[in-house]
């Protein structure tokens, strides 16, 4: 029925994997002709005609349901509070100059690789009273735990994990840069015992307090996710540059990013209502009285096509964030920008062997899960059209190679390639190729097309224009804003014949052109300011010029 046809590439990928972990014989079949069914169920899938006892089978085989795990406020509420997404950020220490011979460092799918590799919690928790030796020692269970600080004070200063926007804390002695946490008093947050991995290596820690902890058995995901997802790895490597079939790579391309969006689909969110005495009304999560939750989550453990478990999504993207930064860390201050699944670093041959023993233990970890499950490691090693292999998971330190590179902060960057001195933005808000025309005619700098003249002044010309308060007019953004009319209006017009005649309308949506600035944050520029005169290395300092 129409109803029933998914809205979002999510809800097909949704549609898929459920359909997989009820032992659907369709979508079995499906993944048996691409190879990625364990030897144990092919025979079953082959047969002619299924018995029940078959079908049984095939679900049981698909793993434990997150259905049957259970949410309550209380660890809804801490689930909610620890999730955080990708890590985006740049070196403060190199944020704003101009960078030479930057190497990028890529994850092959880096959310699905932690599907693939890592294990998540399994059952509802348990509370339990939690110290930094067992968060330190016990690495087979996950803690979800509430903790607060008198102080914290970062050792790194390179880069800071902690998001300011995930705890809270007092004004007195806070220093921030780019909403990442340098320096705080009287701190709370909410985090896994993965964040603890990197927080305790980033910060030193005065008056630890741990508050609520729930403790999580964990196991691998069940199989039904692990095969959707090494099913879409390998169908968007093998379909790439395959002539004809682009419309089937970019699907499963889609379809490989988006699972792990399903995976953390917020159970409670914020709601639009309408009602003739006040029409539209957005209310917040917040503002929610308890009944609602009380009714939204019972309704979440009682819903028959529910599969997952929201921790699942949470641990994901903490695991990723984990990662990422094994690499930030590994190379101190030669790391420059990150992006949730890449680095940009300099002196990048100097961190050869980190690549190499970071690459041999994910392929491990990798092999293990699949071997768990009786699956061809073999799977998520799959061949493009051309021969070549890709493991999922590993560091790609070659995805890209820059003369020249500058970074304002998060989605904020602009480089010219080393191969053929190319120049590209990635500047959110702004058209990749109308921003780069504009930089460059704006500029002044010479060039032939998007291809930069290498010269140090030519070079300077360009980079020096990309700076704090850049502002783009509307015609040169390639940056659309809406705007939406909700009420109904009239129009005399004259028809055809030249005679008058009003017409009614409704509704709608104005797409416009709109101008672009790029401004940074008084108090990110005032601490990148202070770096630059010298204060980095206290930040007692930087408190007292701040």
């Amino acid at each position: 029925k129409i109803a029933n046809i998914p809205l979002t590439q999510t809800g097909k990928v949704r549609d898929f994997v459920r359909k997989t972990m009820n032992g659907n014989v369709k979508k079995l079949k499906e993944l048996d002709e691409a190879g990625i069914l364990p030897y144990s169920l092919t025979k079953i899938v082959r047969k002619g005609k299924l018995t029940q006892k078959d079908l049984d089978t095939l679900k049981v085989a698909m793993g434990e349901s997150g259905r049957n795990f259970q949410l309550t406020r209380e660890t809804y509420d801490m689930m909610s509070r620890a999730y955080t997404g990708g890590f985006t950020h740049s070196n403060p220490n190199h944020t704003g100059k101009i960078m030479k011979n930057v190497q990028s460092w890529d994850f092959t799918s880096s959310y699905p690789t932690r599907i693939l590799s890592e294990k998540f919690a399994m059952g509802n928790g348990g509370r339990v009273k939690i110290t930094k030796n067992i968060l330190e020692e016990d690495k087979e269970n996950l803690y979800l735990f509430d903790v607060s600080f008198d102080k914290i004070t970062a050792k790194t200063d390179y880069d800071f994990y902690l998001s300011s926007s995930k705890c809270e804390h007092s004004d007195e002695g806070f220093i921030e840069s780019n909403g990442r946490v340098v320096n705080a008093e009287q701190v709370k947050t909410t985090m896994l015992s993965t964040d603890w991995e990197i927080f305790s290596k980033v910060y030193e820690m005065e008056g630890v307090k741990f508050g609520t902890c729930y403790k999580f058995k964990m196991g691998y995901l069940p199989l039904g996710i692990i095969m959707s997802t090494l099913y879409f790895y390998k169908q968007k490597t093998t379909l790439k540059g395959v002539k004809g079939r682009e419309h089937d790579y970019m699907l499963f391309k889609e379809m490989l990013n988006s699972i792990y969006g399903m995976t953390v689909q917020d159970p409670i969110k914020d709601t639009i209502l309408y009602s003739d005495a006040s029409g539209w009304v957005k209310r917040r999560k917040k503002d929610f009285p308890e009944s609602y939750y009380k009714r939204a989550i019972n309704e979440y453990n009682q819903s028959m096509s529910r599969f997952l478990f929201y921790i699942w999504g949470v641990q994901i993207s903490s695991y990723s964030r984990r990662d990422l930064w094994k690499g930030i860390m590994a190379c101190g201050d030669d790391y420059v920008y990150s992006d949730t699944d890449s680095i940009k670093v300099i002196n990048s041959e100097k961190h050869k062997k980190f690549v190499s023993d970071y690459n041999h233990e994910i392929v491990e970890k990798i092999k293990k899960c699949l071997k768990f499950y009786h699956i061809s490691p073999a799977l998520a090693n799959p061949a493009d059209i051309k021969g070549k292999y890709h493991m999922l998971g590993v560091w790609d330190p070659n995805d890209g190679f820059y003369s020249y590179f500058k970074t304002l902060g998060a989605k904020r960057y602009i480089d010219i390639s080393k191969s053929d001195a190319s120049f590209e933005i990635t500047i959110a808000g702004l058209s990749k190729s109308k921003g780069a025309n504009y930089l460059l005619s704006k500029s002044k700098c010479e060039h032939n097309k998007n291809i930069v003249v290498n010269s140090n002044e030519n070079i300077k010309k360009l980079f020096n224009f990309f700076d704090d308060e850049l502002f783009v007019p509307a015609s040169k953004t390639g940056k659309l804003a809406h705007y939406y009319v909700d009420h109904y209006d009239g129009f005399e017009v004259k028809d055809y014949k030249g005679k008058k005649c009003f017409i009614e309308a409704g509704g709608g949506c104005l797409l416009k052109a709109t101008d672009f600035t790029l401004s940074m944050s008084a108090g990110f520029t005032k601490f990148l300011q202070n770096i630059s005169e010298g204060f980095s290395e206290d930040v007692h300092v930087i408190k007292n010029v701040l």
